[in-house]
This record gives C-alpha cells, structure tokens and sequence, in this order.
C-alpha cells in the first residue's frame, strides 16, 4: 500500500547530518551504514550530458531500475531522465541563481540507486558530497506530474544536490547546520527547480502550520511553507544571499540571516514575520485568489485557536505563544454587530506582531499589519466597519527565537470594547482596598504576585503607562471615598479601553525628577537587640505625596529583613508592601490622603551575625517620579553575635567553636577567633573563591580556651574569602567579606 510522504522520513540526510554534526569526520568511520558509497558487482554507470553527475545503477535485483529503454540508447530511459534533472537542477543552482558549484573541479558528482522506500539521502565520502536515491519512486502518494514516480525522481535529484550546495556553504555546522532548517530550504529548493511536482503538497499533516500554528518553527517537513513565503515574497535568488550570509557570519541561524538580508534591502523583518502568518491563515476554506501563496487554495484550512460566531462580549482572554510561531483567531460578525472595528492587544514583549485580514461581502480582502510598540500595548482602530465583513482573520505573532510569549487579545466595536475595569486588578467586580494591596505587592515582588496585561492596564488608573504606588493609592482613595473616578477612566463610565484611546497614537508622558526631597535613614537606637529598627523619613516635597518607593541595598551577611510598617505620617490611613531578595530590599508605601509634610516609616531586622551592617538608598520615586535624594543611608555595627553563646571569652567550652569574624564586612582588618574545649593541634588558613590558599594565620600548639587572631587584607582585592580551622578535634570553616 502507497504511504504518505508525510509518515516517514522523506529524506534520510538528517541521519547524517547529525552524524556529522556531533563528530565530524569520524563519523565516517562510526557509522560505515550511513557514510559509505554503495556498490555492487553488477553495477553500471552513466554520465550525465554535461559530464558532471555520474549515475550508478543496476538492471537486476533488489536495486534495480526500471529497464525501459524507449530511445534504444542502451541506457534505461529512467536514468537519463535522472541525469538530465541533475544537469538542469545545476544549470538553475549555480548558472542561473549563482550559488557555489559543490562539485570539486575536474570531478563528477555520484547519484546512486537503490530500494530505499524513502525519497533519497545525501552523505559524506572523504568529506566529499554524494546522493543515494530510490530505484523506483513505486511508492509515492502521488503529485502534479502524469508519471508521479518520474515527478518525484526530479525533485528528490534536485533536493540532495541541494544539499551538497548547504555544505559548500557551511559544512552543515553552526546553528543554520540544524537538519530542520536544511530540510526546511531543500523542499523550498526543490521545488523552485521543478513547481510543475508540487511533491511538497504531500508534507502537510496535522503538525503544519496551518493545523498546528502554534509549533515552533523549525519543523522539517511540515514548516516548508514558512521557508516557501520568502521565496514567493523575494525570488529564490533571496535565499543564496542569505547562504552568503551565513558563510560571512557562520554563528548566525537562519532567522538571523534572513533578518539581516531583509534589513539590506530595506525590509521589515517584524512586518515581514507577521505578514509570514497572515499568508498561512489565508490558506484553504480561507484562501484568496489575490492574496497569500500562489497555491493557497490547495493548503489545508488553517487551525483556529478560537472561533466565535460573533463579537466577544466577555473579558480578554489569555493565550501564550511558542517561539516562532503563531495563534490564529477567526471571527464571524452576526448580522447585530455594528460599528468600527477595534482591536486591543496587550503582550509581555514587542516581539508579538498582529496582523489581521479583513474578508469583505463584495469579495475583496485587505490586509492590515501593526508595528511592534515598546510598552506591548496596541489599540488599533481598524478603519474596517463590522457591517461590511463577512469575517475576520487575526494572526498574533511570537517572532522570539527563544522565548515563549503571551497575550490578551479582544476584538469589539465602539463602547464593546471596554471590558476591562478600571482599578479591579483582582476582577471581583469592584476597585477595592484589595486591589490597592495587590499593586503593592506586584511591585515589590512581580514574580509572586502577577498581574496580567490586561490587569496591569486596570492598575494603570493614573493614566501614564507606569505601574506605581501612586496607582494603588488612587485606587486606595477611590475605595475610601476621597475620589469619584480616576484620571484614565475617559468617558466616566468606568471601564475601558474606550474607543477614543484607538484613535490616539501619542506617547505616554515621560517621568521628570522629583525636586528637593530629603531622605534620612536613621540608625537603629539598640543595634544588638533582638530586632533592629531603622527609621525612614522623607520631607521636603515641592508637591503633595500619595506614595513612595524606596530600593535599598543592605548587609545580608549580618541581618535578615523582617518587615515594614509606619509609626507616624502625614498620611491618613497606609498601605504597604516590601519583599527582599539577598542584598536588594523594595519598599513601597501609600495613603489614601495627600501629604505635604513628612513621611515616616520602619523598616525591622533581625541581626544574624556580628559585624558591620550597611543600609544604602539605591533609588526612590515619590507618586510616579524619580526623586533627587540628599540622603543616601546609614550604617552601624552589630556588637553580639546571636547566632552562638559559649560564656564568657574564660570559659572552656565543651566543643570546637569557630566564631564569625568580627568586624563583617571588614576593611582591612578583622579578628578571627576560636574556642577549643582542649590543647590541641591548629591549622587557621585563609582561601579565595577559587580555592587557592592566601594566608596561613596559625600553625601551632593551641592549649584549651578562646584565641583571637588578626588577619590584614591590606594587599587583598574586594571579595568574599573563606577561612578554614584544622584541629585534632575537627575542622570547620566561615566566610568573610572584604569592602574596599
């Protein structure tokens, strides 16, 4: 029974691809079944018209022909077919387009037959191209051409040779050497070569871009149309640029290439991807004879992702997106749907490309494609009324090669489009003092606390494209009742976007400097307590507060953070939210009231560890600007070390103790000391973060009690080192910070 070309392997030269790949020429020698050149005792050869291909065949056996000789040459006419496809194959690659001649100079290029049961192979001998093909093609599904085996005879010579030009080029390495990206081209090739085939119609399974968009590309075989658009949008010459490319650049990988040969010739690589997409939506059912591929009627019908029977009238959905691939959505207006239509898009990353095609009652199309924007927000108005479509076809684009992406998407009319509450980042239907705190939160600690796109648009209430603590304090005051609406909500209807944001293309406004603040931290009154309260205070606004954020640096070494609250403001009732992560401490408050005097908060630590603590201002932003800062923060040093107690420094302990060092941070000196419960043997030595030894600090008798020993760093870079106690009873070791 004839198999599908899409259950198998068309072409085996991704075995040696990545064969040769992973050893080079020792695959040769590893995989003899792979690399080999075929030969029987009855083999017979014949060279092709131009003296370049020599064909090697046999008329009996598994391998055999078919034997037809309708000339009366003496030469199956099934080989001289064969011979006069890889000359013409040659004359297109090299004579006509112009990419590098594989075919070493005063040689011949080898074809062989065999019984493969696939399409064909192209392998290494010496490091030196040849093809294996099927002997018959008795098997293919069929194609274009009267005699389907002689169609797919053609295409498969001018796929393998193809393939020795990509190692001309590359010698399949680097990351365009992929077996994907190469099987990918050589289809395209191929059929360039030969389009009267169309042996790739057979590819197309359920895993295609059209039925599954959502796969990342590359995908050998069922992406070949992705490589096929550039081919049909630029001319194949196109692609022997973009092989020059990567033999210039060998690290670049095909999208690289392709962007940088789009970007010479004045292209949008980003217009180019989405309108990449666009052309595989408008396949099948949806195909249009003056839009797309030249053979897009005869594409399957392309997968959605959704398929609404009208406008949706409910909240904006969220979807994700592969690398390099795409989600495609279809709507089909009921007969009530009236107006313009309006498209909001709200991504993670500008790398997300829209595109939507537009199918008109009088049988037009039209085509509409967005520019990336930086803030992965795009209202669109469409200029398209609902009235006139019969559907519509949307394409979101990841063009990211890496990352997976994602998005919210709604499509409407008029007031329709607004679907999302202004102030209700919690979506229980009403801006409350919870949402307020969810803000908070989501600035101190996004990864913990997310907010989708369409959220973060809901916090946005200032209207300025910036997420802040100001934005939870109008919330905050919003709930209280200080406020009746906020500053984003346009229409006063409370929700949005409203269909007058589709019409405005200008720039949210840019933060400006908060002048003249101060900003004090105050050092802790009882710095060897259990806890450790450091006071913040600023003053000195040049206009009324609602908010501060505050990014600190702190010593982790020595103190853990423990919270944040307020012990006295001008504020009315706050709200507040920190989270720390190793050194770095985000801090942020809010009030439902203005203040124009002071705000004072505290921040609580609890001390680790003996030693020199440090509280340093990085950053502040009162409501949404950045601030000038006076002060810049406070140190102070932790006396007790409260992680051990042995007594008084007299008293024989009944272990081995090895204390922290003190002061920690140092500069440049610090005592390391240690107790011993008996006299003993001591090694004290000091190793850098690369393990090579620095110092050697004790090498003695030690009789039992505490000792206390100098280490000087003078000649020592900043850093963290390590000290390392040898003795009789045991080893053990800290670490010590070095601040220059």
């Amino acid at each position: 029974m004839a198999q599908s070309a899409h259950d198998t392997h068309r072409c085996h030269t991704q075995d040696v691809i990545q064969a040769w790949r992973s050893m080079g020429m020792e695959a040769e020698k590893a995989f003899p079944q792979l690399f080999q050149k075929p030969r029987d005792a009855d083999q017979n050869s014949y060279q092709s018209p131009s003296g370049r291909f020599l064909f090697w065949y046999t008329l009996e056996g598994e391998h055999a022909v078919p034997a037809t000789d309708a000339s009366g040459s003496g030469i199956p006419d099934w080989v001289e077919i064969a011979a006069e496809a890889a000359d013409y194959s040659w004359s297109v690659f090299v004579d006509e387009v112009g990419f590098i001649d594989p075919i070493p100079l005063d040689g011949v290029y080898e074809f062989f037959f065999r019984n493969l049961g696939f399409y064909g192979q192209t392998s290494l001998s010496s490091g030196i191209p040849f093809s294996i093909i099927d002997a018959t093609f008795d098997w293919v599904p069929g194609n274009d051409v009267e005699e389907d085996a002689i169609g797919a005879l053609k295409v498969t010579i001018a796929h393998e040779f193809y393939h020795a030009i990509q190692f001309a080029y590359n010698q399949w390495s680097g990351p365009s050497g992929a077996d994907a990206w190469l099987e990918m081209d050589a289809v395209n090739a191929e059929h360039f070569v030969f389009p009267e085939v169309s042996e790739y119609l057979n590819l197309f399974g359920s895993t295609s871009i059209f039925q599954l968009p959502s796969r990342s590309t590359p995908s050998a075989y069922d992406h070949t149309t992705w490589m096929l658009y550039f081919t049909e949008r630029f001319g194949f010459e196109f692609f022997r640029d973009v092989w020059q490319e990567i033999a210039m650049n060998p690290e670049s990988n095909f999208p690289q290439a392709i962007e940088q040969r789009i970007s010479e010739i004045d292209g949008d690589f980003h217009e180019e991807m989405t309108r990449l997409y666009l052309w595989h939506l408008a396949s099948g059912a949806w195909s249009h004879p003056e839009y797309g591929f030249s053979q897009a009627h005869r594409y399957p019908t392309s997968f959605k992702r959704t398929q609404r029977t009208s406008v949706s009238n409910q909240p904006y959905p969220f979807w994700n997106i592969n690398p390099l691939a795409t989600n495609f959505h279809a709507i089909l207006p009921a007969p009530t749907d009236i107006g313009e239509i309006l498209v909001a898009l709200f991504a993670d990353q500008p790398q997300i490309g829209l595109g939507i095609l537009f199918y008109f009652k009088d049988g037009t199309v039209l085509e509409q494609i967005l520019p990336p924007v930086s803030s992965g927000r795009i209202f669109h108005a469409s200029g398209v009324f609902w009235e006139d479509v019969e559907r519509v076809g949307i394409s979101v684009m990841n063009r990211s090669e890496s990352a997976t992406r994602l998005y919210q998407l709604l499509v409407g009319a008029g007031d329709g489009i607004e679907q999302i509450r202004y102030g209700d980042v919690t979506r229980d239907g009403i801006a409350s003092v919870q949402d307020a705190q969810k803000v908070l939160s989501f600035l101190v600690n996004p990864s913990q606390n997310t907010l989708t796109f369409a959220d973060r648009f809901a916090a946005d209430v200032s209207d300025n494209a910036i997420i802040s603590a100001y934005d939870a304090g109008l919330i905050f005051r919003r709930s209280s009742g200080f406020m009746d609406g906020f500053p984003a909500d346009l229409n006063g209807t409370g929700f949005g976007p409203e269909a007058s944001r589709f019409q405005n293309t200008t720039q949210p406004p840019a933060t400006h400097a908060y002048t003249n603040p101060v900003l004090e931290l105050l050092p802790p009154e009882n710095p060897d307590g259990d806890e450790i309260t450091v006071r913040v205070q600023l003053a000195g606004f040049s206009e009324p507060v609602l908010s501060v954020e505050l990014n600190l640096l702190f010593t982790s070494l020595v103190m853990d953070f423990e919270m944040v609250s307020s012990t006295n403001s001008g504020f009315g009732e706050l709200l507040y939210a920190a989270h720390s992560n190793q050194d770095n401490l985000h801090v942020v408050w809010t009030s439902n009231q203005f203040t124009e005097g002071s705000i004072i908060g505290t921040l609580s630590f609890t001390p680790k560890e003996a030693g020199q603590a440090f509280i340093t201002v990085a950053d502040v932003r009162i409501n949404e600007f950045e601030g000038n800062i006076t002060g810049i923060g406070t140190s102070f040093v932790i006396e007790n070390n409260p992680a051990v107690s042995v007594g008084t420094p007299h008293d024989l302990p009944n272990e081995l103790i090895l204390f922290p060092n003190y002061p920690n941070p140092f500069n440049p000196e610090t005592i390391l000391s240690f107790a011993l419960p008996n006299t003993s043997a001591v090694s004290l030595k000091v190793f850098d973060t690369n393990g090579r030894m620095i110092q050697v600090l004790a090498e003695d008798i030690y009789p039992a009690g505490r000792h206390d020993i100098r280490f000087n760093a003078s000649n020592l870079s900043s850093g963290i080192y390590f000290y390392r106690l040898t003795t009789e009873i045991g080893t053990k070791m800290g670490k010590m910070l070095l601040v220059r």
